[in-house]
């Protein structure tokens, strides 16, 4: 049976599918990305399961894929099949088109960016469909989102229009207080908020005049 492959590589993990001629879902499969491993360790890994994909076609449907489609995070050109970098990934300048078309016997590859690629099948038959102006923004690893103009993705102009970074949530922490610097033999002074201090409270008597005569705080 005719089929494609396609692969989405996220920050954390990959989801692929094998996709017949009609549009029709005939597998599914997913791997984590692995990327504590280093970029090195993940393009391979995404070669590798690429060629599992394949093998999966020859062995169940018939045929291998006649062509694949990858979506991976970052920046991308597109034109060239290079995935030029991506922060949570660690990769510069990968010719991924061309290794994943080496690894798949020659068939034709598109490599695209993960997020304007889903803004492209959003456009096409989803809730974009019909619109002459959107924006995907969907949430993953890093948050990105991909800008749709007259049915097709705006890609800016150097691959990366509407690309952001891996964003990290931190636990909240204690408010960090502060203590101004005393000078020995000054009077100290405590902040508004400290211990000890607070509205209606009692200041330096005599005000600026009362620290310059040396009065402290009551």
């Amino acid at each position: 049976m005719r089929h494609v492959i396609a692969l989405d590589v996220g920050g954390t993990g990959m989801k692929a599918a094998l996709i017949g001629a009609d549009g029709t879902l005939l597998h599914e499969a997913r791997r984590p990305t692995g990327r504590d491993r280093g970029p090195e360790a993940v393009v391979e890994s995404i070669l590798g399961f690429a060629a599992d994909l394949r093998a999966h076609g020859i062995a169940h449907l018939g045929e291998p894929a006649a062509a694949a489609g990858v979506a991976v995070p970052g920046i991308v050109d597109a034109a060239l099949g290079t995935a030029v970098y991506a922060a949570n990934l660690g990769w510069r300048d990968v010719p991924l088109r061309d290794l994943l078309s080496a690894r798949l016997a020659g068939v034709p590859v598109a490599l695209g960016h993960d997020v304007r690629t889903g803004g492209l099948a959003e456009g096409a038959s989803a809730r974009g469909k019909g619109a002459d102006r959107f924006l995907f923004v969907p949430l993953g690893t890093g948050i990105a989102g991909a800008i749709g103009i007259d049915g097709a993705i705006e890609p800016g102009a150097h691959g990366s229009a509407g690309e952001s970074r891996p964003h990290r949530r931190t636990p909240r922490r204690p408010a960090l207080r502060l203590r101004p610097a005393r000078l020995p033999g000054t009077p100290r002074l405590r902040l508004r908020g400290e211990r000890g201090v607070g509205r209606g409270e009692r200041r330096p008597r005599g005000g600026r005049r009362g620290l310059r005569q040396g009065r402290g705080v009551r």
